[in-house]
């Protein structure tokens, strides 16, 4: 079946969170201790058990502290994915979410033992997007009973069906670990691995199926190459792909894509009369979506905005322990890319030229011209203080028992 966070009791799940904040916390506060002084780290906690007052109290530390949690993600599957789950994953300061999906084709998912069909995945789907949170799906190439044009079709399905369309995905290939039940299977001949390149093939046509919005964060698992009994071992799978791509197309630098790493400016001297800002919208079965992104004259992504705009009158029994609100519009994330730098230093790169508030002042137009009220967003910890020198109030004090109080807000009218 999987294996999901929320399987982990709910005690220890808080204290393992607070615990990495108050490691975010304590790292600049006890920077002196690494050069010889004899000040002392406070002692963990380590009973594995917190309640909610200690993580708020280490969350509120870190909105200032030096060394702040700008993203916390949790993994789940689609089918412990509630309201409860969710409310609890935002308590803990979480921004994203991993749902492990795998596939939408029934026959597989019932050959690797995994009770869930699409409705389920779908409702998945439609909650994160009530709670702003980024999904980031699981997606596996040659499992059991598939083959690459099932591959091919269920991919182009999760990108384009208003049901699915994940912000991030993990593509990657079955591969046979020693010991794993899948291991009868290849024995049989009843699971065959693709050749390297029916893989690299159907690989690459995910890769162009993938549209603006979405992200492929990595092509293959990090697993060891002698654990590996069957499937491709290739370290750099994505680059073959990419390389295949180029030949296919006659472009260079796969510059026929449209998926968002392929994409990712890394130059630090980029100025803003570079940039165009783009604008995407797509429908979903809770509203419309919109991507913003900042983008140079040849397409490289310099940064973006996701804002959902939910539609009036959705069914109760999907709202419901929901903060959805037919009146808030919601960022649900905002990155611009760039050097890594210091909170609070004015370097010379992509991150600070006023391109995120650029982006947030846009998202904050869009909605009030939508006729929305409110606009919320999904923060992290670490920047909240951010938002709220954009005008966005803070939340609290936090009631983990109640979604809504877990967001930042602005009024548009």
């Amino acid at each position: 079946r999987g294996g999901t966070w929320d399987d982990y009791p709910a005690p220890y799940r808080i204290w393992f969170v607070k615990e990495a904040f108050r490691a975010l916390n304590d790292f600049t506060e006890q920077a002196p201790l690494l050069s010889g002084t004899s000040e002392e780290f406070r002692e963990p906690r380590t009973d594995g058990r917190a309640a909610f007052p200690e993580l708020f109290a280490e969350q509120h530390r870190n909105e200032i502290a030096a060394s702040r949690c700008v993203g916390l993600v949790v993994e789940t599957r689609p089918d412990c994915v509630t309201a409860a789950s969710l409310t609890f994953a935002r308590s803990l300061g979480a921004t994203k979410i991993q749902v492990g999906v795998q596939s939408l084709d029934e026959g597989v998912l019932d050959a690797c033992c995994r009770p869930m069909d699409a409705e389920i995945i779908h409702r998945a789907f439609a909650m994160l997007r009530l709670f702003g949170f980024k999904s980031h799906i699981h997606w596996m190439l040659n499992l059991p009973e598939s083959t690459p044009e099932l591959d091919v079709a269920g991919y182009r399905t999760l990108m384009e069906d208003p049901r699915f369309r994940p912000d991030e995905v993990k593509l990657y290939p079955c591969m046979l670990i020693r010991g794993a039940a899948l291991e009868r299977l290849w024995e049989s001949g009843a699971w065959v691995p693709y050749t390297h390149e029916e893989l690299v093939d159907t690989c690459a046509r995910c890769l162009l199926a993938t549209p603006e919005h979405t992200r492929i964060s990595r092509m293959i698992r990090d697993f060891s190459a002698g654990d590996i009994l069957a499937g491709d071992k290739t370290a750099n799978l994505r680059q073959e792909v990419e390389f295949a791509i180029d030949r296919a197309t006659g472009c260079k630098g796969v510059s026929a894509l449209r998926e968002m790493r392929s994409r990712e400016i890394t130059r630090t001297d980029l100025t803003a009369e570079e940039l165009q800002l783009k604008e995407h919208r797509f429908p979903t079965t809770t509203g419309e979506e919109v991507f913003l992104e900042w983008v140079t004259g040849r397409n490289r992504l310099a940064g973006f905005l996701r804002l959902s705009l939910p539609a009036a009158n959705l069914p109760t029994d999907l709202t419901a322990g929901t903060p959805y609100a037919p009146d808030t519009a919601l960022i649900r994330e905002v990155h611009v890319y760039g050097t890594v730098a210091n909170v609070g230093d004015g370097a010379a790169n992509a991150q600070h030229q006023g391109l995120g508030t650029q982006l947030v002042q846009r998202a904050v137009s869009l909605a009030r011209q939508a006729g929305y009220s409110r606009l919320g967003v999904i923060s992290a910890v670490g920047t909240r203080g951010y938002y709220e020198r954009l005008g966005f109030a803070s939340p609290g004090p936090e009631n983990p028992e109640d979604a809504a109080t877990l967001y930042q807000y602005r009024p548009l009218i």
